[in-house]
């Protein structure tokens, strides 16, 4: 699956290789969390952690008008997507970020969907200029941006061994000057420059193709300085 040829009209983001109308959800301000209750490891290279226990703990909380979800859920944290051709992202709300980080997730998804892919987001600046490190449970890897609310794709491939295709996938995502790589269970599926990589916040990103009804559900975010 490749997302290629894409051109943006207000907020709404077309794709030709997969007709791929990608509408970014409300930002994340809508909602007020609490201040964070997580209990952080002494280290001082922890920069934020999460199990997503607490949903008190500084992500998203929103049921968007279509039925798409961004919610903490026994648990984990879940990003549900009802209406195909869609992505839908969450940031925690209350972590500033001031250098290079490195981000540890552990995801999976329901069946319902394979035409998918869940990722992690760093160097967010708004709605329209951030980095996704992403893949698929068919084994899709992509890294891509957002410049100026406009999409391209920086690395993509398919069929990668390294991610199961059914279960948890563990995603390691390092965003260290223009250098963006990408982790999946212990082996690296890709790297790439981007001249455009800011220093900024993270985040957890689903995508819905086709397909719509499937959900994903993020634990045990870590988030460090590399």
């Amino acid at each position: 699956m490749k997302k290629i040829g894409l051109t943006i009209a207000v907020l709404v983001l077309l794709t030709m290789a997969c007709k791929l109308t990608k509408v970014p959800p409300t930002p994340a301000a809508l909602t007020q969390p609490t201040a964070i209750s997580v209990t952080l490891p002494a280290q001082a290279d922890v920069l934020f952690q999460d199990d997503f226990s607490d949903p008190n703990s500084g992500w998203d909380r929103f049921t968007f008008e279509e039925g798409d979800i961004t919610d903490y859920a026994d648990g984990e944290y879940r990003i549900s997507i009802v209406t195909p051709k869609n992505d839908i992202w969450a940031n925690p709300n209350t972590l500033t970020i001031s250098g290079d980080v490195t981000v540890d997730v552990d995801v999976r998804q329901t069946l319902s969907a394979p035409s998918s892919t869940y990722g992690i987001i760093c160097g967010y600046i708004d709605t329209n200029n951030f980095h996704v490190l992403s893949v698929g449970n068919d084994g899709f890897v992509e890294i891509y941006q957002y410049k100026a609310g406009e999409y391209a794709s920086l690395y993509d491939t398919d069929a990668n061994p390294a991610i199961h295709a059914t279960g948890v996938n563990h995603l390691t995502a390092t965003c260290s000057g223009q250098t963006l790589s990408l982790t999946v269970n212990g082996t690296q599926v890709a790297s790439v420059t981007s001249p455009d990589l800011r220093v900024g916040n993270v985040g957890l990103i689903g995508s819905a193709y086709e397909q719509a009804n499937v959900e994903f559900y993020f634990d045990n975010l870590t988030v460090t300085a590399p």
